[in-house]
Protein backbone atom coordinates (compact mmCIF):
# COMPACT_ATOMS: atom_id res chain seq x y z
CA UNK A 1 0.00 0.00 0.00
CA UNK A 2 1.25 3.22 -1.12
CA UNK A 3 0.86 5.24 2.38
CA UNK A 4 1.44 9.17 0.68
CA UNK A 5 -2.00 8.02 -0.85
CA UNK A 6 -4.22 7.90 1.96
CA UNK A 7 -1.52 11.04 3.63
CA UNK A 8 -3.35 12.70 0.66
CA UNK A 9 -6.54 11.88 1.68
CA UNK A 10 -7.43 9.40 3.81
CA UNK A 11 -10.66 10.46 5.75
CA UNK A 12 -12.81 8.62 2.98
CA UNK A 13 -10.58 4.92 3.12
CA UNK A 14 -11.01 5.29 6.92
CA UNK A 15 -14.52 5.30 6.36
CA UNK A 16 -14.58 2.74 3.85
CA UNK A 17 -12.95 0.37 5.88
CA UNK A 18 -15.40 1.03 8.61
CA UNK A 19 -18.67 0.19 6.43
CA UNK A 20 -19.24 -3.47 7.53
CA UNK A 21 -19.90 -1.83 11.02
CA UNK A 22 -23.41 -3.05 12.15
CA UNK A 23 -26.57 -0.67 10.92
CA UNK A 24 -28.65 -0.90 14.11
CA UNK A 25 -25.24 0.11 16.61
CA UNK A 26 -25.88 3.27 18.16
CA UNK A 27 -23.55 6.12 18.78
CA UNK A 28 -22.41 6.52 22.44
CA UNK A 29 -19.14 7.88 24.16
CA UNK A 30 -16.44 6.52 22.83
CA UNK A 31 -15.50 4.64 26.22
CA UNK A 32 -18.95 2.81 26.26
CA UNK A 33 -19.16 2.30 22.10
CA UNK A 34 -18.95 -1.43 20.98
CA UNK A 35 -15.26 -2.62 20.31
CA UNK A 36 -13.74 -1.55 17.24
CA UNK A 37 -12.59 -4.30 14.91
CA UNK A 38 -9.00 -5.52 15.33
CA UNK A 39 -6.74 -3.36 13.73
CA UNK A 40 -4.27 -5.24 11.30
CA UNK A 41 -1.94 -3.75 9.73
CA UNK A 42 -3.67 -1.60 7.16
CA UNK A 43 -5.84 -0.59 9.55
CA UNK A 44 -2.62 0.72 11.84
CA UNK A 45 -0.98 2.77 8.43
CA UNK A 46 -4.66 4.42 7.29
CA UNK A 47 -4.46 5.37 11.27
CA UNK A 48 -0.91 6.50 11.30
CA UNK A 49 -1.59 8.33 7.81
CA UNK A 50 -4.35 10.06 8.72
CA UNK A 51 -3.07 11.58 12.13
CA UNK A 52 0.01 12.56 10.67
CA UNK A 53 -2.41 14.23 7.52
CA UNK A 54 -4.46 16.12 10.01
CA UNK A 55 -1.62 18.11 11.38
CA UNK A 56 -0.58 19.37 8.42
CA UNK A 57 -3.52 20.38 6.14
CA UNK A 58 -6.77 21.77 7.27
CA UNK A 59 -8.69 20.26 4.87
CA UNK A 60 -8.63 16.75 6.21
CA UNK A 61 -9.76 18.91 9.57
CA UNK A 62 -12.87 20.82 7.80
CA UNK A 63 -14.10 16.96 5.93
CA UNK A 64 -14.20 15.55 9.87
CA UNK A 65 -15.78 18.22 10.61
CA UNK A 66 -18.51 18.75 8.16
CA UNK A 67 -19.46 14.84 8.80
CA UNK A 68 -19.95 15.41 12.71
CA UNK A 69 -21.92 18.87 12.09
CA UNK A 70 -24.04 16.70 9.24
CA UNK A 71 -24.56 14.08 11.86
CA UNK A 72 -25.62 16.63 15.01
CA UNK A 73 -28.42 18.64 12.44
CA UNK A 74 -29.91 14.56 11.88
CA UNK A 75 -29.84 14.07 15.06
CA UNK A 76 -31.28 17.55 16.07
CA UNK A 77 -34.31 17.17 13.98
CA UNK A 78 -35.19 13.44 14.99
CA UNK A 79 -34.72 14.21 18.73
CA UNK A 80 -32.18 11.90 19.18
CA UNK A 81 -30.77 13.26 22.42
CA UNK A 82 -28.74 10.54 23.26
CA UNK A 83 -26.83 10.69 19.93
CA UNK A 84 -26.86 14.58 19.89
CA UNK A 85 -24.98 14.73 23.41
CA UNK A 86 -22.75 12.22 22.04
CA UNK A 87 -21.53 13.60 18.82
CA UNK A 88 -21.56 16.78 20.19
CA UNK A 89 -18.91 15.57 22.97
CA UNK A 90 -17.15 13.83 20.01
CA UNK A 91 -16.48 16.82 17.95
CA UNK A 92 -15.63 18.68 20.81
CA UNK A 93 -12.89 15.97 21.36
CA UNK A 94 -11.58 15.96 17.82
CA UNK A 95 -9.64 19.36 17.82
CA UNK A 96 -7.19 17.51 20.27
CA UNK A 97 -7.55 13.97 19.29
CA UNK A 98 -9.54 12.78 15.64
CA UNK A 99 -8.67 9.56 15.66
CA UNK A 100 -9.81 6.32 13.86
CA UNK A 101 -12.71 5.85 16.91
CA UNK A 102 -13.90 9.38 15.99
CA UNK A 103 -14.52 8.98 12.24
CA UNK A 104 -15.79 5.23 13.37
CA UNK A 105 -18.48 6.68 15.64
CA UNK A 106 -19.48 9.26 13.06
CA UNK A 107 -19.49 6.10 9.97
CA UNK A 108 -21.92 4.23 12.97
CA UNK A 109 -24.62 6.67 13.13
CA UNK A 110 -24.32 7.94 9.44
CA UNK A 111 -24.47 4.58 8.25
CA UNK A 112 -28.64 4.24 9.17
CA UNK A 113 -29.07 7.89 6.95
CA UNK A 114 -29.16 9.03 3.79
CA UNK A 115 -26.29 11.50 4.39
CA UNK A 116 -23.43 9.03 4.81
CA UNK A 117 -23.51 8.11 1.32
CA UNK A 118 -23.97 11.66 0.09
CA UNK A 119 -21.52 12.99 1.56
CA UNK A 120 -18.70 10.49 1.16
CA UNK A 121 -19.60 11.00 -2.49
CA UNK A 122 -19.02 14.49 -2.13
CA UNK A 123 -15.65 14.43 -0.74
CA UNK A 124 -14.90 11.58 -3.25
CA UNK A 125 -15.42 13.88 -6.08
CA UNK A 126 -13.65 16.57 -4.29
CA UNK A 127 -10.45 15.04 -3.78
CA UNK A 128 -9.75 13.38 -7.46
CA UNK A 129 -10.55 17.19 -8.78
CA UNK A 130 -8.00 18.67 -6.25
CA UNK A 131 -5.29 15.82 -7.05
CA UNK A 132 -5.79 16.15 -11.04
CA UNK A 133 -5.97 19.74 -10.92
CA UNK A 134 -2.30 19.33 -8.66
CA UNK A 135 -0.85 17.03 -11.87
CA UNK A 136 -0.81 14.23 -9.76
CA UNK A 137 -2.77 11.57 -11.88
CA UNK A 138 -1.98 8.23 -10.46
CA UNK A 139 -3.19 9.35 -6.84
CA UNK A 140 -6.15 10.84 -8.36
CA UNK A 141 -6.68 7.46 -9.90
CA UNK A 142 -6.23 5.52 -7.15
CA UNK A 143 -8.39 7.15 -5.25
CA UNK A 144 -11.40 7.21 -8.16
CA UNK A 145 -10.80 3.50 -7.71
CA UNK A 146 -11.55 3.91 -4.15
CA UNK A 147 -14.77 6.13 -4.92
CA UNK A 148 -16.04 3.02 -7.89
CA UNK A 149 -15.88 0.09 -5.17
CA UNK A 150 -17.32 2.34 -2.32
CA UNK A 151 -20.38 3.24 -4.98
CA UNK A 152 -20.94 -0.60 -5.09
CA UNK A 153 -20.93 -0.85 -1.39
CA UNK A 154 -24.59 -0.14 -1.22
CA UNK A 155 -27.26 2.54 -3.04
CA UNK A 156 -25.78 5.91 -3.68
CA UNK A 157 -27.82 8.95 -3.27
CA UNK A 158 -27.31 12.23 -5.10
CA UNK A 159 -24.45 14.07 -4.66
CA UNK A 160 -24.28 17.62 -2.82
CA UNK A 161 -24.84 20.06 -6.46
CA UNK A 162 -22.14 22.48 -7.07
CA UNK A 163 -24.27 26.12 -7.18
CA UNK A 164 -21.35 27.98 -8.63
CA UNK A 165 -19.76 26.20 -11.55
CA UNK A 166 -16.09 28.07 -12.25
CA UNK A 167 -17.34 31.52 -13.82
CA UNK A 168 -21.10 30.24 -14.49
CA UNK A 169 -23.85 31.21 -12.92
CA UNK A 170 -26.41 28.38 -14.40
CA UNK A 171 -28.09 27.84 -11.41
CA UNK A 172 -28.90 31.59 -10.37
CA UNK A 173 -31.49 33.85 -11.71
CA UNK A 174 -29.08 35.96 -12.97
CA UNK A 175 -30.73 39.30 -15.31
CA UNK A 176 -29.31 41.41 -17.19
CA UNK A 177 -29.72 44.17 -14.63
CA UNK A 178 -28.27 41.63 -11.97
CA UNK A 179 -25.48 41.02 -14.12
CA UNK A 180 -24.11 44.42 -13.59
CA UNK A 181 -23.25 43.95 -9.75
CA UNK A 182 -23.09 40.46 -9.45
CA UNK A 183 -19.70 38.77 -11.16
CA UNK A 184 -18.15 35.37 -11.02
CA UNK A 185 -14.28 35.40 -11.22
CA UNK A 186 -11.76 32.38 -10.58
CA UNK A 187 -14.48 30.55 -8.49
CA UNK A 188 -15.60 33.81 -6.52
CA UNK A 189 -19.14 35.39 -6.61
CA UNK A 190 -18.42 39.27 -5.95
CA UNK A 191 -21.50 41.90 -5.47
CA UNK A 192 -20.53 45.09 -5.87
CA UNK A 193 -22.35 46.70 -3.13
CA UNK A 194 -25.12 48.46 -5.03
CA UNK A 195 -28.50 48.15 -6.90
CA UNK A 196 -30.81 47.75 -3.80
CA UNK A 197 -33.11 44.85 -2.34
CA UNK A 198 -33.73 44.31 -6.15
CA UNK A 199 -30.05 42.95 -6.94
CA UNK A 200 -31.16 40.21 -4.05
CA UNK A 201 -29.35 37.06 -6.47
CA UNK A 202 -32.36 33.58 -6.53
CA UNK A 203 -30.98 30.38 -7.36
CA UNK A 204 -33.25 28.94 -10.37
CA UNK A 205 -34.78 25.63 -8.14
CA UNK A 206 -36.79 25.77 -5.27
CA UNK A 207 -35.72 23.26 -2.38
CA UNK A 208 -37.42 21.67 0.16
CA UNK A 209 -35.09 19.87 2.91
CA UNK A 210 -31.32 20.70 2.37
CA UNK A 211 -28.07 21.31 3.44
CA UNK A 212 -25.95 24.52 2.30
CA UNK A 213 -22.87 25.29 2.69
CA UNK A 214 -20.38 28.45 1.32
CA UNK A 215 -17.68 30.34 2.49
CA UNK A 216 -18.28 34.30 2.27
CA UNK A 217 -15.95 36.94 2.86
CA UNK A 218 -16.74 40.96 3.93
CA UNK A 219 -15.47 44.47 4.50
CA UNK A 220 -16.03 46.78 7.28
CA UNK A 221 -19.45 47.53 8.13
CA UNK A 222 -20.55 44.40 5.42
CA UNK A 223 -24.49 43.35 5.98
CA UNK A 224 -26.01 40.55 3.91
CA UNK A 225 -27.84 37.42 4.79
CA UNK A 226 -29.05 33.87 3.34
CA UNK A 227 -32.49 33.07 2.61
CA UNK A 228 -33.71 30.01 2.97
CA UNK A 229 -37.08 28.73 0.74
CA UNK A 230 -36.85 32.26 -0.70
CA UNK A 231 -37.64 33.82 3.34
CA UNK A 232 -35.21 36.11 5.10
CA UNK A 233 -32.69 34.88 6.93
CA UNK A 234 -29.30 33.54 7.98
CA UNK A 235 -27.92 36.92 9.38
CA UNK A 236 -23.95 38.12 7.82
CA UNK A 237 -23.06 41.21 9.02
CA UNK A 238 -20.07 43.01 10.45
CA UNK A 239 -19.70 41.78 14.32
CA UNK A 240 -17.15 44.52 15.39
CA UNK A 241 -19.01 47.68 14.31
CA UNK A 242 -22.74 48.53 13.65
CA UNK A 243 -25.97 46.19 13.90
CA UNK A 244 -23.78 43.37 14.64
CA UNK A 245 -21.50 44.57 17.02
CA UNK A 246 -21.04 41.82 19.88
CA UNK A 247 -24.25 39.62 18.54
CA UNK A 248 -21.90 37.65 15.64
CA UNK A 249 -23.11 36.31 12.02
CA UNK A 250 -25.49 33.33 11.77
CA UNK A 251 -28.33 34.03 13.53
CA UNK A 252 -32.25 34.14 12.00
CA UNK A 253 -32.28 37.80 11.79
CA UNK A 254 -36.15 38.18 11.68
CA UNK A 255 -37.39 36.06 14.54
CA UNK A 256 -39.39 37.01 16.92
CA UNK A 257 -41.03 34.35 18.84
CA UNK A 258 -38.08 32.16 18.33
CA UNK A 259 -34.12 33.16 19.26
CA UNK A 260 -32.98 34.99 16.78
CA UNK A 261 -29.48 35.76 17.74
CA UNK A 262 -26.60 33.07 17.46
CA UNK A 263 -25.00 31.04 20.63
CA UNK A 264 -21.97 33.15 20.32
CA UNK A 265 -19.67 35.19 17.93
CA UNK A 266 -17.91 32.79 16.23
CA UNK A 267 -17.05 35.05 12.70
CA UNK A 268 -13.49 35.41 11.54
CA UNK A 269 -11.60 38.37 11.65
CA UNK A 270 -12.80 41.27 9.04
CA UNK A 271 -11.54 40.67 5.65
CA UNK A 272 -11.17 36.71 6.14
CA UNK A 273 -13.38 33.94 4.96
CA UNK A 274 -15.87 32.07 6.83
CA UNK A 275 -17.60 28.96 6.15
CA UNK A 276 -21.06 28.27 7.01
CA UNK A 277 -23.20 25.68 6.57
CA UNK A 278 -26.85 25.62 7.25
CA UNK A 279 -29.32 22.58 7.13
CA UNK A 280 -32.94 23.03 7.05
CA UNK A 281 -35.53 20.03 7.81
CA UNK A 282 -39.08 21.22 8.03
CA UNK A 283 -39.19 24.38 9.70
CA UNK A 284 -36.20 23.67 12.12
CA UNK A 285 -32.53 25.41 11.16
CA UNK A 286 -29.05 24.24 12.25
CA UNK A 287 -26.07 26.76 11.84
CA UNK A 288 -22.57 26.23 11.55
CA UNK A 289 -20.10 29.09 11.65
CA UNK A 290 -16.34 28.19 11.11
CA UNK A 291 -17.07 24.84 12.56
CA UNK A 292 -18.82 26.19 15.99
CA UNK A 293 -22.77 25.23 15.34
CA UNK A 294 -24.59 28.94 16.86
CA UNK A 295 -27.94 27.72 15.83
CA UNK A 296 -29.13 24.77 17.00
CA UNK A 297 -32.37 23.29 15.61
CA UNK A 298 -34.16 27.02 15.83
CA UNK A 299 -37.49 27.41 14.48
CA UNK A 300 -37.16 30.13 11.35
CA UNK A 301 -40.55 32.13 11.37
CA UNK A 302 -41.75 33.24 8.07
CA UNK A 303 -41.45 36.68 7.52
CA UNK A 304 -42.92 39.24 7.05
CA UNK A 305 -46.33 37.72 8.00
CA UNK A 306 -45.09 35.72 11.37
CA UNK A 307 -48.37 34.03 11.89
CA UNK A 308 -47.71 32.30 8.78
CA UNK A 309 -45.59 28.48 8.48
CA UNK A 310 -42.72 28.67 6.00
CA UNK A 311 -43.36 27.83 2.48
CA UNK A 312 -43.04 24.00 2.19
CA UNK A 313 -40.39 24.94 -0.58
CA UNK A 314 -38.06 27.80 -2.47
CA UNK A 315 -35.04 29.39 -3.32
CA UNK A 316 -31.69 30.13 -1.73
CA UNK A 317 -31.27 33.80 -2.39
CA UNK A 318 -27.93 35.62 -1.62
CA UNK A 319 -28.93 39.30 -0.04
CA UNK A 320 -27.73 42.65 -1.76
CA UNK A 321 -28.04 44.80 0.88
CA UNK A 322 -25.91 48.07 0.29
CA UNK A 323 -22.20 46.69 0.74
CA UNK A 324 -19.59 44.53 -1.11
CA UNK A 325 -19.78 40.76 -0.08
CA UNK A 326 -17.73 38.07 -2.14
CA UNK A 327 -19.12 34.08 -1.84
CA UNK A 328 -17.51 30.58 -2.44
CA UNK A 329 -17.84 27.13 -2.78
CA UNK A 330 -21.33 27.24 -2.87
CA UNK A 331 -22.99 23.93 -2.67
CA UNK A 332 -26.44 22.10 -2.23
CA UNK A 333 -27.19 19.10 -0.44
CA UNK A 334 -30.93 17.59 -0.76
CA UNK A 335 -32.15 15.86 2.09
CA UNK A 336 -35.20 13.86 2.42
Amino acid sequence: MNIRIFKLFAVPAMFVVTIGIAEDALVQPLAEQAPLPPKDAVLLQLEDAFSSYKNSSSDARDIVLRALDSSLAIAQARGDLDALKALQSERDAFSSSGTLPTLVSIRIYQRRTALAKRNLESAYESAVRELTQNGDIPTAEVIQQEFEAFKKSGSLRESAINLLDGDHLNAWDLSFKLSKHWSPRNGILRFDGQGGEEANLSTKRSYKNFTFRCEWRIGPGGDSGIFLRGIPQVQIWDHIHGLGQGIGSGGLYNNKRFPKHPTEIADNPIGQWNSTTVTIIGDKVTVTLNGKCVVNGITMENHPNHRVPLPAEGPIVLQAFRSPIEFRHLTILELP
